[in-house]
Order: C-alpha cells, then structure tokens, then sequence
C-alpha cells in the first residue's frame, strides 16, 4: 500500500500507452515506476477505455489518494481563437470558442470539454478533449478511490513547465514521440497549435524543421521563425548554435534516475517542476 501523505501518482496517457509513476518529496524528490502497460485495443469510447485501463492497471495496487492525469496530444485538438472587437463577457468568449472548433473540425463542442486561458482582451489558444474521456478517467479514479487533481494535455503542461524561460514573440514546441506539437507566440503568449509529425530521415536533417516552420508561417501568414525552443525528446541534429539564421534552442528537463527514458514514462511526468 502507498503511502499517500507523502507520495502521489503521476499517470500518462496516450491512445496505446499507460505509465503510472509514483512521486515522493520525503527527504528530497523521488520518482518510481509503478507500471507502463501497452495496449492494442481500441480505445475509442468509455467502455473501451476503462476495459483497457482496468486490464493494464490490474496487477498494482493503486491504493487510494491523490493522482493526475496527463494527455498526449493525440487526444486533444488544439486551435486559435481571433475575438471581434464587441466582446465583453466570458461566455461570449466560451461561444466563440465552440463555433470556432466546430467549423475546424465538424465535430459537436457539446461532445469536447473546451479549455482556455480565457480573456475578453486578447487572441489566445483553445484545447478541446473528449468528455468521454474526462468522465471515463473520473469514473476510474473513482472505482479506485483516486482523487485527481488535474486532467492536463501534454503541450499545455509542456507550456506551463517552460513559459517563463521562453522569449516573447518567438516559437515554442513540444517533441514526443515522433510527433512535434508547436505555436507561434505573440508576445508571450501562444495563441494556436500546430503539429507536425517526423519520420526516418527527418530526424536527422538539421533544416528539416526550419522549411516545415517557414511553410507554416507561410500559410499562416506570419513572420518566418528565427528561433524555436523545444522541450522533449529532440534529435541530436537539431539543436543549432546562436547567432544562425535559425535558431533551435532545447529546453532540458532534469534526468530521471532509475527510469526508463521511455515516451510513457516523459508523458507522465511532463509537466513536473
């Protein structure tokens, strides 16, 4: 049984992958493996998802105390929201919001749990998971006397671990995987999302990631990047020295003694401090 006065559960999820890590801050900051578990089921409803979740979690002992959640991005849409000049409520915000997702993608926002750093001043980002999922996790914690504190998606604890080493107006990414979760700032905020996703050779072309970014500010119509910094796992090529016309600047997180470096296990912690 877990010591829960003194420890918590950290899980990552993604679409075949879950890692369940315990965190400990008794004399000094711990991090041990409970399980990662891969799964080929679907996991396209609630029923599936706790199927899986209650077969891959089913040799530990989850006890029962306090845990959180965090998201790959391949379970959440993100986009930009543009305010017209009469708003001046929340909800007008929230609204917005809803049409704006529903025109993107063709999909019922009442179906999508819609979050934001809300504001009636400024353009900002939007993310959207499935309320399926939010209440399948709820129940799960539930039937194992988990309190969650927090259900985050991977770019947005990425952002909230990083934002105040970035620089404003520049670019911020998220590496996991093979899958590469970036946004253009506007001062120091990021007001959309994009993805691009890199295969084989990519990895190993240094200006690979500069012409995908240049053809995105194209389309976007905005300034061409000069400098990105990226947090994850990060090709060796890429990185490049100051003073280039395009710079990639990494973002270390502390190493994990003792644990895998494996994409489950970044994902569970991101976001840690």
């Amino acid at each position: 049984m877990l010591d829960w006065t003194l420890s918590t559960l950290r899980i990552g999820l993604s679409k075949n992958v879950v890692s369940v890590l315990q965190t400990s801050r008794w004399r000094g900051p711990r991090v041990m493996m409970l399980k990662e578990a891969r799964f080929f089921g679907p996991t396209d409803s609630a029923p599936q998802l706790m199927r899986v979740l209650e077969s891959a979690l089913a040799e530990i002992d989850l006890g029962s105390g306090w845990a959180s959640v965090v998201l790959s991005d391949e379970w959440v849409h993100y986009f930009g929201v543009t305010l017209p000049a009469n708003v001046s409520r929340l909800a007008d915000c929230r609204e917005i919001a809803a049409l704006r997702f529903q025109r993107l993608y063709d999909l019922d926002p009442a179906d999508w749990a819609i979050e934001a750093s809300w504001s009636v001043s400024h353009d900002f980002m939007a993310c959207a998971m499935p309320r399926w999922l939010i209440n399948a996790l709820h129940e799960f914690a539930g039937r194992h006397g988990l309190h969650l504190t927090g259900i985050v998606p991977q770019f947005v604890g990425a952002w909230n671990q990083w934002h105040t080493r970035i620089a404003p107006d520049s670019w911020f990414g998220l590496v996991h995987h093979n899958r590469i979760t970036f946004s253009a700032l506007q001062g120091k905020r990021p007001v959309d999302a994009d993805t691009l996703l890199a295969y084989g050779q990519e990895e190993h072309n240094a200006s690979w990631l500069e012409e995908q970014l240049t053809r995105n500010a194209l389309v976007r119509s905005r300034p061409a990047p000069t400098r990105i910094y990226l947090c994850g796992t990060l090709p060796p090529a890429w990185p490049t020295a100051p003073g280039e016309a395009f710079h990639v600047i990494p973002l270390k997180a502390p190493e994990l003694r003792g644990l895998p470096s494996s994409p489950g296990v970044l994902l569970a912690m991101q976001g840690a401090r």
